[in-house]
């Protein structure tokens, strides 16, 4: 028995059908008409019948004046042209990274496998040589194969491929070493070390509120209400799930909105967010880790033969549920705070020894 069937961002109507070992095979009919796939289809059971479905299929869609698509006929180096016309629901700064990464990946096979052309020719070996290759921790290799992965899934079906070489790799092995919490007392030091407007406010909003450097560098005005002494954003790492993360303004962080100059631009800090959007992030994190090294705190914790690094901007956040549970607050309401979807997560950040290290929030 076979059907016909269309898949998302395809045009064409696809013919499938159940082979003997219970496994389900398709085929492009080469045609968005309805009327002549479904001829295609009744033609195509009666070949069934007699078992020369492989040998013959070609004939049919050919004796009836169609087009099959050649499956070998999509080349590797148009996989992101191809991708890039499909409808996707990526953002701007998505769609940058993932078309990054799949260049990378043409340059790639281009210089290692001269010899293949096209997208079918490739195997789950060749997807993982050239992850093996990429010059990157275990972490971000993993980064590289979910965004293959996502690529692959959108063009798998419209370009009637017969492979997925990413599909079934296994993510490679990696250990997350969190970063340690600031005391109340370091917090401060860091504070008065700081040399800007910007890195004032977002150090207490990092221990306020949220913690990512990234939410903080694309703060609006229209975010920040100070008559009602509240910051309500939606998340970077969440956009596409609405999610906000809201506080409130103290009076010390109330005090320094009012210092910065106001712009046309609906952007409290224009130039960090032009930094920012420009994948200039490493910059920006550098400057903050300058302001560490002048208080005196060693970011850096050797374990063996790996260098690892313990403190950054995001030890705000660490800091922020840690002297929070530590106060009391349960590990809901901490992970609330900071927009967690699961007190699982919260635990990663919580630090807490079960002794007082000096105040919450209020006492900074």
């Amino acid at each position: 028995m076979a059907w016909l069937s269309k898949y998302k961002g395809c045009k064409n109507y696809y013919l499938s059908w159940r082979m003997e070992n219970g496994k389900t095979k398709r085929k492009t009919t080469g045609t968005c008409d309805l009327k002549l796939a479904t001829k295609f289809k009744e033609e195509f059971e009666r070949f069934q019948i007699t078992r020369k479905v492989e040998n013959n299929f070609k004939d049919i869609i050919t004796s009836m004046n169609g087009v099959i698509e050649d499956d070998n006929s999509e080349l590797i180096s148009e996989l992101w042209n191809k991708y890039d016309k499909m409808p996707s629901a990526d953002s701007i700064r998505t769609k940058k990274n993932k078309k990054i990464q799949c260049v990378n990946f043409i340059r790639w096979c281009d210089k290692s496998l001269p010899h293949k052309k096209y997208l079918n020719d490739l195997t789950p070996r060749d997807a993982y040589d050239y992850l093996v290759t990429r010059k990157a921790s275990n972490g971000t290799k993993n980064k590289y194969l979910s965004t293959m992965k996502s690529i692959y899934k959108i063009v798998y079906f419209p370009l009637n491929l017969n492979i997925h070489p990413f599909k079934d790799i296994a993510r490679f092995s990696h250990k997350v070493e969190s970063k340690k919490p600031f005391s109340l007392e370091e917090i401060r030091n860091i504070y008065l070390n700081c040399d800007t407007l910007f890195w004032k406010i977002a150090l207490l909003c990092g221990y306020y509120g949220d913690g990512r450097l990234g939410d903080i560098c694309e703060l609006k005005w229209s975010e920040v209400d100070l008559i009602n002494n509240k910051i309500c954003f939606k998340l970077n790492k969440n956009k596409k799930k609405d999610k906000y993360v809201q506080f409130p303004i103290r009076s010390d962080l109330k005090e320094l909105f009012i210092q910065v100059k106001r712009t046309t631009n609906d952007f409290i800090f224009p130039a960090i967010a032009k930094k920012y959007n420009s994948k200039r992030e490493s910059e920006i994190s550098q400057e903050f880790s300058k302001i560490l090294i002048k208080t005196g705190i060693e970011m850096y914790e050797i374990i063996g033969d790996r260098k690892i690094q313990r403190y950054g901007y995001h030890s705000l956040r660490h800091s922020h549920i840690t002297h929070a549970i530590d106060k009391g607050a349960s590990v809901r309401e901490a992970g609330e705070s900071v927009g967690h979807s699961s007190p699982m997560i919260t635990e990663i950040y919580n630090h807490n020894i079960g002794k007082s290290i000096g105040g919450y929030l209020e006492d900074l």
